[in-house]
């Protein structure tokens, strides 16, 4: 767990193929690297099924840089080893950052946990944004 308890709280959940990593709080410069901690776990996990890895925004209150800054490199990590990483957010708070930066183009974001699991389902390839 993190010093920042308070701030950012990560889970993990593995539902059949998939590595589900739940973030709930702040993502920032002093939070994130507890986040990068799940991230890395469930790669590790997904990466040894095969998987994917489904990245669960919603609980998040602020996105920083930092959490930008963190998804670009889980993708680059994900593309490397051949795990699909699929992004939920459907607040603003989370969706702006994104979309400001253009990266709504390169990473799979869906409204829901169950949309990314199917996403896996129907064509482990199929990109959505």
């Amino acid at each position: 767990m993190s010093s920042y308890p308070e701030l950012l709280t990560v889970t993990t959940e593995v539902r059949g193929h998939a590595v589900i990593v739940r973030a709930a709080g702040e993502v920032d410069m002093t939070t994130s690297s507890v986040l990068e901690r799940g991230l890395t776990a469930a790669r590790e996990t997904a990466g040894s099924a095969p998987g994917a890895v489904v990245i669960d925004l919603d609980g998040v209150q602020f996105f920083g840089s930092a959490g930008i800054a963190l998804l670009v490199a889980a993708r680059q990590a994900c593309l490397e080893q051949g795990t699909p990483l699929h992004v939920v957010a459907t607040d603003p708070i989370v969706l702006r950052p994104i979309q400001v930066t253009g990266l709504e183009q390169v990473f799979d974001i869906v409204a829901t946990v169950d949309d990314a699991l199917r996403i896996r389902l129907v064509d482990p390839n199929m990109r959505t944004a």
